[in-house]
């Protein structure tokens, strides 16, 4: 705005000419960064609207841009109609992951911080402002995560628990629908793969091991529809060793030989 020029607030349209932001009267308002939103689809289109309602509802002071992939969307799918209605930017993949749909997405984004949001899910209102609050006063937060408040076929709230390094390698407590730091993410290039099962856990360790990062939880939580098309309901019956990636990871095995004199034979 004209008087604070460093402000990303909404502009006030009763300052007239001035065209001051809501908030220039308080000048020690702190910048915050932006977050960009990927938001994934396969055959969710039914589902869309609601998802992009969600992120409408977030404070423009740190929304930032707003991308829908859409992975191999069946033809009567309306994901791409719906995202032309509302002027959304639509991106197309053939790929059948997840995971490589964010990839394509997170390719695309420019902000210091992402939201990556399944299209059955949803963003609670001052989700990415509060996660965004957060980021700016720890220059070393690499994800904020969610509790996970379940709606549709269920109801319950699943608490996480609070996040340390030891703790997330044994345990899957980050939902991909966390923000993510997009510094982070792009250290590791997580997305040239299609991994067999929970890549949200995978991409979690895989960000916190890569640097002196840290992870801390969300007040609010992530807004997680259960129905009965998901993938997670599809992994069920498939051996966790490989659900949580761990057979294609590094393994490094050290043997000491110090102090190992062999004797000579008698």
């Amino acid at each position: 705005c004209a008087l604070h020029k460093l402000c990303s607030l909404d502009i006030d349209a009763d300052h007239g000419q001035t065209r001051a932001c809501k908030s220039c009267h308080d000048f020690g308002a702190r910048l915050l960064p932006k977050v960009d939103v990927v938001v994934t689809s396969h055959n969710y289109g039914k589902y869309l609207d609601e998802a992009l309602d969600s992120v409408a509802i977030q404070s423009t002071r740190v929304l930032g841009a707003v991308i829908v992939v859409d992975d191999a969307s069946d033809p009567d799918d309306q994901t791409k109609a719906i995202c032309e209605q509302r002027g959304v930017q639509y991106v197309r993949t053939e790929f059948k992951s997840p995971h490589q749909a964010r990839g394509a997405g997170f390719a695309l984004c420019r902000s210091p911080l992402v939201q990556f949001l399944d299209a059955d899910n949803r963003l609670a209102e001052g989700y990415l402002l509060k996660a965004a609050e957060l980021f700016a006063d720890d220059a070393r937060l690499a994800i904020v995560y969610p509790d996970l408040q379940r709606f549709g076929d269920s109801d319950k709230l699943t608490v996480m628990p609070e996040a340390t390094r030891d703790g997330l390698e044994r345990g899957n407590f980050v939902d991909t629908g966390a923000v993510w730091r997009t510094e982070a993410i792009r250290q590791i290039q997580p997305f040239g793969f299609n991994p067999v099962g929970h890549e949200d856990w995978r991409l979690a360790r895989e960000v916190m091991r890569s640097g002196a990062w840290s992870a801390t939880k969300h007040p609010i939580p992530l807004q997680y529809r259960i129905h009965g098309e998901q993938m997670s309901g599809r992994r069920l019956g498939k051996p966790y060793f490989f659900l949580a990636g761990l057979h294609d990871e590094t393994v490094t095995i050290f043997t000491t030989f110090s102090a190992r004199i062999q004797k000579s034979p008698e």
